[in-house]
């Protein structure tokens, strides 16, 4: 499950945040998403084949602005299939952010890492 789950396709603006979560932190689906001075923290999942969620895993975007975030322990940022209009100034920007312990190994269910990454 995520932190948080965007189901519209109005503007929604995340900052000053703490997100915390063993899923991906920002699930998305046709998203106008601005992320900003957000720390994203991963939970181990310690669960067989589960892998850390993502900070963001977003899909069939409009416009997409992450900024001055903390990224630390998740599976990183997945952004799929951009629809926005960029003569209407939708764009997909990610700067300024900050990445620690970025890891997409799955749990092996006993604390450790199999050998096997998601995709």
């Amino acid at each position: 499950m995520p932190a948080i789950k965007i189901t519209t396709s109005a503007p929604v603006i995340i900052g000053n945040s703490v997100i915390r979560g063993r899923g991906s932190l920002i699930q998305g689906l046709r998203s106008r998403l601005t992320v900003r001075n957000t720390r994203g923290v991963g939970i181990y999942p310690n669960v067989a084949g589960l892998s850390p969620g993502r900070f963001a895993s977003l899909e069939k975007v409009y416009d997409v602005r992450m900024e001055n975030n903390l990224l630390e322990g998740t599976g990183g940022i997945c952004i799929r299939q951009y629809r926005g209009d960029a003569a209407r100034g939708e764009t997909i920007t990610v700067r300024r952010n900050v990445v620690k312990n970025i890891d997409g190994r799955q749990s092996d269910g006993n604390g450790g890492y199999s050998d096997k990454a998601f995709n």
